[in-house]
C-alpha cells in the first residue's frame, strides 16, 4: 500500500496529505513560578516575616502555573522545549506553547538515516505571530526524511523573561489556584462551595486556540 506523502521508506513533504504525528516535552526551566512568594504571602493574608510554609507556597504556584499552561497551552516564563515530528511539513512548523523566543536547531533523519542540522539559511523564525513558527525562506523547500517516527526535532525557546511580563491576569489566576490549594489540602470537603466566575473571566482570552494541525 502506498501511502500519500511518501516515497518508499522516505518522506517527501511537497506530496504529504495525511496529518503528521506530533509531540512536544519541555527539558528545562522555568527557574521561577510567574508570581513571587512574597506577592503570594500578601494575597494569602500570611504575614511576610512568616517563613514557615515559603517552600509549600512556591510549590503550590508551580503547580498553577503548569495548571495554567496546560490549560491555556502557552509558556509562562522561559523555558526550553523540544517539538518532535515524524516529518517535515510542507511550508512551515507552527510551534506549541507560546510566545516563542527563538529556534536554537532545527535537526532531522535524512533518507539515509543520517542525523542532520538544517541550515539556518533555509527558514525564517517567526516570533512576532502567535503562535510564532518557522518558516521556509523564499525557494526553498524542507528535506525528504526517513520514514522513522520522530524523523524531525526542533529546539527552541519559549516564554517571556521576566515575572512582570507575564500578563496580569495570568498571574492574578495563578494567585486564585495558589490560594484554593493554600486553603483546600485535601481532595475532600466537608461542605459544598460555589465556583465564582472571576477565573474563567481572567484567563479566556489567554488561551491558544491554534489548532496544531502538521500537514
Amino acid at each position: 500500500m502506498t501511502y500519500p506523502g511518501y516515497v518508499g521508506d522516505n518522506y517527501v513533504p511537497s506530496i504529504s496529505r495525511r496529518p503528521i504525528k506530533w509531540s512536544i516535552e519541555r527539558t528545562d526551566g522555568p527557574s521561577l513560578p510567574s508570581v513571587s512568594v512574597a506577592d503570594l504571602k500578601t494575597h494569602l493574608r500570611i504575614d511576610s516575616t512568616n517563613i514557615d510554609e515559603d517552600d509549600l507556597i512556591e510549590f503550590y504556584a508551580q503547580a498553577a502555573d503548569e495548571a495554567l499552561e496546560g490549560e491555556l497551552s502557552v509558556a509562562l516564563l522561559t523555558q526550553s522545549l523540544t517539538l518532535h515530528l515524524d516529518a517535515f511539513p510542507c511550508f512551515e512548523i507552527p510551534l506549541p506553547r507560546p510566545p516563542l523566543s527563538s529556534v536554537s536547531s532545527v535537526q532531522y533523519i535524512d533518507v539515509n538515516g543520517v542525523t542532520q542540522i538544517l541550515s539556518p539559511s533555509l527558514y525564517v523564525v517567526d516570533t512576532g505571530r502567535k503562535p510564532g513558527r518557522i518558516h521556509l525562506a523564499f525557494g526553498q523547500t524542507f528535506p525528504s526524511t526517513q520514514a522513522v517516527p520522530n524523523a524531525v526535532t526542533v529546539l527552541y525557546t519559549a516564554g517571556r523573561a521576566t515575572q512582570q511580563e507575564v500578563p496580569a491576569m495570568i498571574r492574578q489566576a495563578a494567585m486564585l489556584v495558589v490560594g484554593d490549594l493554600y486553603e483546600n489540602r485535601e481532595r475532600t470537603a466537608e461542605q459544598s462551595v460555589s465556583e465564582l466566575p472571576t477565573y474563567a473571566r481572567l484567563v479566556q482570552n489567554h488561551r491558544t486556540t491554534y489548532e496544531f494541525i502538521y500537514r
